[in-house]
C-alpha cells in the first residue's frame, strides 16, 4: 500500500517524512476512574482516539507550506495509512491539528543551508 496522508480531500503525502510518521492512541477516561482502598486501578474507558505526529518535509517544499496552511484550522478531516488497518486501505477521521516545532539548523550568511520541517500532532476529536 502507497503510503497515504491528505488533509481536506487534498493530498499532503510528498510533504510528510514518512520515516517520522507514527499513529498511536490516546485512551480519554470518565469519571468514574480512580484508585481503590486494596489499590486496584478501575478505569472508566470512554474511547481510544487516534494521535498522529509527524515532521513535515523541509519548508522550501511548497507542498509542506500548502500543508501548514490547510492546518490552521479549527479541525480538519484526514486520511492516513494506519498499520492498524484491517483492510489495508487508509483509515479516516477528523482531527484537531497542532503544528509546532519549526526548525532552521544551519545558518551561512543569513541563508538557510538546511532546516528541518514543522512538527504536526493530530488528534482525533
Amino acid at each position: 500500500m502507497a503510503f497515504v496522508f491528505s488533509v481536506d480531500g487534498e493530498d499532503f503525502s510528498s510533504a510528510i517524512n514518512r520515516y517520522s510518521f507514527t499513529v498511536g492512541y490516546e485512551i480519554r477516561e470518565g469519571t468514574n476512574s480512580g484508585t481503590t482502598l486494596d489499590g486496584a486501578n478501575v478505569t472508566d474507558v470512554l474511547a481510544r482516539k487516534v494521535v498522529i505526529t509527524a515532521t513535515t518535509n523541509p519548508l522550501d517544499n511548497s507542498k509542506a507550506t500548502e500543508l501548514i496552511n490547510a492546518l490552521n484550522q479549527n479541525y480538519v478531516s484526514v486520511a492516513y495509512s494506519s498499520p492498524a488497518s484491517i483492510d489495508g486501505e487508509a483509515d479516516s477521521g477528523y482531527f484537531l491539528p497542532e503544528v509546532t516545532g519549526f526548525r532552521a539548523a544551519i545558518y551561512r550568511e543569513s541563508t538557510i543551508l538546511w532546516e528541518d520541517g514543522a512538527n504536526i500532532t493530530l488528534t482525533e476529536v
